[in-house]
């Protein structure tokens, strides 16, 4: 992405997770290894995607715009997860068909929207700069345009972050369905009230 790929980097976040439903699909019921390969992938997905479509917003909108775009782009996301978690909660009624249906059609989807993300042929120089934008740089850096820094310790740092968001996500209805003995209703309903919440602040 910093090299200036815009659109592939798109397409290539939403095959990520049609991998974990691929895997998913292909779990045999009992084995923990495989699903949790699934989830992992499924979350990596999850989580790199708004990056690569912050910085494809970024390409092609700049100032407030750009913000308006992300912003609504962010609430829109929030709000088809609370969707998307109360609809598998009303598929629990149907059972493994149902939600592996579900899962189906979820994997489909996404392969659509990278395919449609691919058609796009979107690409920003790395060292391009609109002037909008200039002025949103930070006081007492050169002038000179060049590639973006390499902060290795702020992407580290990033990593386990992003495996902390993955806690309410698939750590917290693991431990309430295997070690609680909970409904799998519980683990919906604590994901569509964390993505309504968001939504709404």
């Amino acid at each position: 992405m910093d090299r200036g790929a815009r659109s592939t980097v798109v397409a290539a976040s939403m095959l990520v997770p049609v991998v974990g439903v691929a895997l998913l699909l292909a779990t045999p019921a009992g084995h923990v290894w495989p699903f949790a390969t699934a989830a992992l992938f499924l979350g990596i997905g999850n989580q790199a995607w708004p990056a690569a479509h912050a910085a494809l917003v970024a390409t092609v909108a700049h100032g407030r715009e750009r913000d308006a775009a992300l912003a609504a782009g962010r609430a829109l996301r929030n709000a088809a997860l609370g969707i998307g978690a109360l609809l598998a909660t009303a598929c629990l009624a149907g059972g493994t068909t149902a939600l592996r249906s579900l899962a189906a059609a979820t994997g489909l989807a996404y392969l659509a929207a990278a395919a449609l993300a691919c058609s796009v042929h979107l690409h920003a120089r790395p060292t391009a700069a609109s002037a909008e934008d200039g002025a949103d740089r930070v006081d007492g850096v050169d002038g000179a345009e060049g590639p973006a820094p390499r902060m290795r310790v702020l992407l580290a740092a990033n990593v386990i972050y992003v495996f902390c968001l993955n806690v309410p996500e698939i750590a917290l209805p693991l431990v309430l369905v295997t070690q609680l003995h909970a409904s799998p209703v519980w683990s919906a309903a604590i994901f569509a009230s964390r993505e309504c919440t968001t939504s709404a602040h």
